[in-house]
């Protein structure tokens, strides 16, 4: 998976049924999940034809503990994890899970804006870019908004660590799945 600095790079499904999600996503957006292969947890590639759109899994047993409910997390490709993480923790945001290797894949950790809105540092172990979906590809992901906080105070962990100087007045991501799959950004609305 390639590294592009500060984007989106993969989306991961944490949900309490993934056989329910599984059969969902597939039926609404055409979807297929195939097993990942990593032998120490379950984990399921969601595809759309050969193109590989996001992961599926079970939440995690420490995260459930904490209050977490199923959701979806985007990964924000960076150059070091490690460094993007204490960036994070400089900037007010919180590091939920430290920087850690998965298997053949790369290296991720999971963070927080002073918010408390979730994503994930990620740093993959190839440069290798998978083949990009057309503009417009039904069943990829094409917009991303964040909705989170009080919307007066801007938040300045994702700005200031990710892509410099803060933006006027901030960017919001949401997810979109049918549209089109680039990649777009708009000012907060009040």
């Amino acid at each position: 998976m390639t590294n592009h600095q500060g984007t989106f790079v993969w989306y991961d499904l944490m949900t309490s049924d993934c056989k329910a999600a599984e059969t969902f996503y597939r039926g609404v957006i055409g979807w297929d999940a195939k097993d990942s292969g990593l032998a120490d947890r379950s984990y399921a590639i969601l595809s759309v034809g050969p193109a590989m759109v996001g992961g599926l899994m079970p939440i995690p047993e420490a995260a459930r503990a904490q209050g977490a409910r199923p959701c979806w997390t985007g990964y924000i490709g960076v150059d070091d994890v490690d460094v993007y993480a204490e960036r994070v923790k400089a900037a007010g945001g919180a590091v939920h899970r430290a920087p850690e290797d998965i298997p053949r894949v790369g290296r991720f950790a999971v963070a927080a804006d002073p918010h408390g809105a979730t994503f994930c540092l990620f740093k993959g172990n190839s440069d290798q870019e998978p083949a990009p979906a057309a503009p417009g590809t039904p069943g990829h992901i094409g917009w991303h908004e964040l909705h989170a906080g009080d919307g007066q105070a801007p938040s300045p962990s994702i700005p200031v660590c990710l892509a410099g100087p803060r933006p006027k007045p901030w960017i919001w991501a949401r997810w979109g799945f049918i549209r089109s799959s680039r990649r777009a950004v708009r000012p907060a609305v009040a």
